[in-house]
C-alpha cells in the first residue's frame, strides 16, 4: 500500500475527527534494519518485503521487528 492509497482509505472511511491507530512502516525501516542484521536489501527489494508484510499481515500477531527480521532472514537465505 502506498500513501496515496492510505489516504484515500482514510479519507473514505473516517471522519477528521475519528480516533483512529495505525502502524506505519517504511522502505527505510526496512533497509536499517537490514544494516543492522548485515543483510543486503536494495529499495526495491525493501518494497516487495513491505508489500509481502501487508499482504500476509494477521490483526491476530501484527507487525513487529520479529516480522521484518523473518522477511529479511528469507531474502538472505535467497540471496545466499
Amino acid at each position: 500500500m502506498n500513501v496515496k492509497q492510505l489516504k484515500h482509505i482514510l479519507n473514505t472511511c473516517y471522519h477528521d475527527d475519528d480516533v483512529i491507530t495505525y502502524e506505519l512502516w517504511s522502505r527505510e525501516d526496512i533497509q536499517t534494519r537490514a544494516t543492522i542484521l548485515d543483510i543486503y536489501c536494495t529499495e526495491k527489494q525493501a518494497i516487495k518485503i513491505l508489500e509481502e508484510i501487508h499482504d500476509t499481515r494477521s490483526g491476530d500477531y501484527g507487525i513487529s521487528w520479529d516480522t521484518v527480521d523473518y522477511y529479511l532472514n528469507e531474502l538472505d537465505q535467497e540471496e545466499g
